[in-house]
């Protein structure tokens, strides 16, 4: 029998029917391997159960010393993957590996090698400096002439880096946030910092431009890891990693710096990289870890976790807590919290997640101050003895306090659903000075992986499918060949995180030099106690479903206020909705129901795009049409928007008086061939890119009124059903006659002293915003069929839509993204852009 049915029929019939069976002592060998392998992933590498099963049948393990010699080498085989060691990565690509033994790094403590050209890459441990230590001083071997480039993956680094290197330094928005500007930024610096996502504009220039003396790239994992997933990061993302990759080609010299260096992952791609460039490539460790000697103790239940932090929290320790839950669907969040306080009544903790940061008035304090100020603050005040936190808090937070009154004692983490366990040690971590952690982390399911193991849309695979076959890919440019290889490491490494997530914990934590222990419960003289807490977790906290309507009333109320705002006349400037029976909760929540954020969102994003970045998703999003739908959007807004720009209709919503209308002009002659465009295209392209839930549309008054008004809460009306003209007609040719002289109107018909006025009142709405209208024009113009009424609501708005405009204002006054060849071909030939 060989070793695939042996292992086939085992799945089915167990270890009793393969040791009764007759096979080479090779294939039960194999067969024991594969077994232990495979258990290693389940049982954190013990493989106990295992044995306590096995040990039935001697003729499948043969001997004790058997057994734990392949268990050994499972283990460690399994560890080293789930790890990304690779050994030989440094003979495969050329890696001239540098260890240095010291907690913090200097750029002296690479010499001489760091000063050569090629590409060094810098493994520093979380709190070593590499910023200070490397990346400050190596630039002051660099002249004034120098072009230097400076890479983060975020907004927040890139402002804090550009502060802390002075004045002759600039970043990418030094001109303004939109295409242009950034493009003119990276033209114009020799020396500047920028956002990973915008490296792409850089292929738009000449050689020039595209030639640096050095490039630093920090967080370099943290950037492999977001912009090479192909189903998350966004193709800007993806576009500006080959174009980093292309510049590094073309650079002398190229430094990449990270806490969480793996060989088989971030290693792998950049040697293959230096190859490609042809270029050296050396790289540089510190051993010591600020986790080193710290005590890290692994809980198998989460109501043991809480039943030890009980205790020490009631002993006088103060404590940070961090949890991967909320209360997106169930209280989760805010039964553990509650239950706590229960438990621990004389004590003052506060808990946040990234929604109270927004609604409370702590939140809003803590956001204000910062939170190492806040805990200092809340401390002095007697309020504070322990704070917990979610998932914001992981990251770009570093407390290090002065006075060991304002530290903590502990911290504690419940990791239910987490992807990277390095994530969840980097959620204990914010106190640098905590050396003692409480740690349950749920495995969510294991499976074994294997050197060529990736995991791509959930599912284990030997490699992830590409959509260009191998000869395109070896002609390509290497900035494709490498995104290619990055996204094949992302893969991999997904499938090496998620093989067994408590037991990756363990390893990394021993790999950082802590001290891992189990957590031994000790109810001796307390089992009631501890029956009757675990009884109260496992009810209120893992199950709250049981709980109906968990938010009392007086709570859904509050939430449901704290999500509108409205425009204050007296005080000129928006304020919170309150509580105070001028608004009905009834009305709030119809709204609510209404408005549809994510349609709104997406026409945001849409409009904010120049005509590339549209065609760039639109490669990249099979079921949406960017392109399409932002011709038809342009169209509009380029037409309904003071100085035809949706950033001044922002800044027109955000700041005009209340009862102030806009009035937007379209030709009756463009109105029926834009109704004829959306109604030949709206189900198949732009219901498609927009999503649904706006009913059936059929026309551009469809269209404006039910989609742009309705999501983007305005008011938007065409005409009136009774205009009433007898009423105003005379006061109207008398304001004219007044203004333009006594002559004027008087030998004209009728019908031709409205045609023009009519014309009148066009030329003032073409002068924007400046002007103003009498109230006989006003009831003229609810005459005109060319002319959009536009409002802003007098009555609250979602807060999520004011935020939209508020992210759109900087588009003030900027052109409009209009290809003229595309909208000349939409007006004049609607019918040609249906796509099949």
């Amino acid at each position: 029998m060989n070793f695939d049915t042996l292992w086939a029929t085992y799945q089915e019939k167990g270890l009793r029917w393969v040791n009764a069976q007759k096979v080479a002592t090779e294939t039960m060998n194999k067969f024991l391997c594969r077994l232990i392998y495979q258990d290693a992933f389940k049982s954190d590498g013990r493989c106990d159960e295992l044995w306590a099963e096995i040990q039935q049948y001697p003729k499948i393990y043969k001997d004790n010393k058997n057994f734990t010699r392949i268990v050994r080498s499972a283990r460690k085989q399994a560890a080293d993957l789930m790890l990304g060691r690779d050994p030989l990565v440094y003979k495969r690509w050329g890696i001239e590996k540098n260890t240095i033994n010291s907690r913090k790094l200097h750029r002296n403590d690479l010499m001489p090698s760091i000063s050569e050209k090629g590409l060094h890459v810098v493994h520093g441990r979380i709190g070593s400096g590499k910023s200070e230590g490397i990346i400050l001083p190596d630039l002051e071997r660099y002249g004034e002439k120098a072009r230097i480039l400076i890479v983060s993956p975020n907004m927040e680094d890139v402002r804090n880096i550009t502060k802390s290197l002075g004045r002759e330094w600039n970043h990418y928005h030094a001109f303004g946030t939109d295409v242009a500007s950034v493009k003119r930024a990276l033209q114009t610096f020799n020396r500047i910092v920028v956002c990973a996502g915008s490296i792409r504009h850089y292929k738009e220039f000449n050689s020039y431009i595209q030639t640096f003396d050095c490039i630093y790239v920090d967080e370099i994992t943290q950037l492999l890891k977001t912009y090479s997933n192909r189903e998350k990061a966004t193709p800007a993302y993806r576009e500006s990693l080959e174009a980093l990759f292309q510049l590094v080609s073309c650079s002398g010299r190229s430094l990449f710096l990270s806490a969480d260096i793996t060989e088989r992952n971030t290693l792998e791609t950049l040697g293959r990289t230096a190859l490609e460039c042809e270029q050296r490539i050396r790289y540089y460790r510190n051993n010591v870890d600020y986790a080193e000697g710290s005590n890290w103790t692994i809980f198998k239940e989460e109501w043991d976790l809480f039943f030890e932090i009980v205790d020490r929290i009631n002993s006088g320790q103060r404590f940070w807590g961090t949890v991967d839950f909320a209360d997106n669907k169930n209280p989760y969040f805010r039964e553990f919290v509650k239950l706590l306080k229960e438990y621990c009544p004389t004590k003052k903790i506060q808990a946040f997640t990234a929604e109270t940061l927004k609604t409370t008035h702590k939140g809003n304090l803590l956001k204000e101050q910062g939170l190492k100020e806040y805990i200092i603050e809340q401390t002095d005040l007697e309020e504070l003895d322990g704070i917990i936190t979610t998932t914001w808090a992981r990251h770009n937070v570093s407390l290090l306090f002065e006075e060991e009154r304002y530290g903590m004692d502990f911290s504690f983490g419940i990791h239910r659903g987490i992807n990277d366990p390095e994530d969840a040690i980097q959620g204990h971590r914010r106190d640098r000075r905590i050396s003692d952690h409480l740690v349950f982390v749920k495995n969510n399911g294991t499976h074994p992986i294997w050197a060529n193991s990736v995991l791509y849309k959930g599912e284990l695979m030997s490699e992830v499918p590409h959509i260009s076959g191998k000869e395109e890919y070896e002609n390509s440019t290497i900035g494709r060949k490498m995104l290619k290889a990055a996204t094949d490491q992302y893969y991999r490494e997904a499938a090496q995180k998620s093989a067994s997530r408590s037991w990756l914990t363990r390893l990394l934590l021993e790999d950082m030099g802590a001290n891992v222990i189990d957590y031994q419960l000790n109810v001796e003289g307390r089992s009631e106690e501890y029956l009757k807490l675990r009884t109260d977790y496992k009810e209120k906290v893992v199950n709250p479903k049981k709980i109906e309507n968990w938010e009392s009333i007086p709570f859904q109320r509050m939430r449901l206020f704290d999500e509108f705002i409205q425009y204050s006349q007296e005080q000129n400037s928006w304020t919170q909705v309150l509580d105070d029976d001028s608004v009905k909760a009834e009305e709030l929540s119809a709204i609510r129901n209404e408005v549809n954020i994510d349609i709104a969102e997406r026409m945001r994003l849409i409009l904010t795009m120049d005509t590339e970045n549209r065609m760039l998703w639109d490669s990249h999003d099979m079921d949406s049409y960017y392109k399409e739908t932002g011709i038809l959007l342009d169209l509009l807004f380029s037409r309904l928007s003071p100085n035809g720009c949706f950033g001044s209709l922002a800044k027109w919503y955000l700041t005009a008086p209340a009862g102030a209308v806009w009035f937007g002009l379209i030709a009756e002659k463009e109105s029926i061939e834009i109704s004829q465009l959306i109604g030949d295209n709206y189900r198949e392209i732009y219901r498609q890119t927009l999503g649904n839930g706006s009913g059936t549309i059929r026309t551009m008054e469809d269209f404006i009124v039910k989609v742009i008004g309705k999501h983007l809460e305005l008011q938007i009306w065409t005409k009136v059903s009774k205009p009433r003209i007898n009423e105003w007609r005379q006061k109207l040719f008398d304001q004219y006659y007044k203004e333009k002289g006594g002559k004027f109107l008087k030998r004209m018909s009728l019908k031709e002293k409205y045609a023009v006025i009519e014309e009148c009142i066009r030329e003032k709405i073409r002068r924007g915003l400046s002007e103003s209208f009498s109230e006989p024009e006003l009831r003229m113009l609810d005459t005109m069929t060319d002319v959009i009424k536009i409002k802003r609501p007098e009555r609250p708005v979602l807060s999520r839509i004011w935020d939209i405009y508020s992210k759109s204002t900087y588009l003030e006054g900027s052109i409009v993204h209009l290809d003229e060849d595309d909208v000349e071909l939409q007006i004049t030939a609607p019918r040609l852009k249906i796509v099949n």
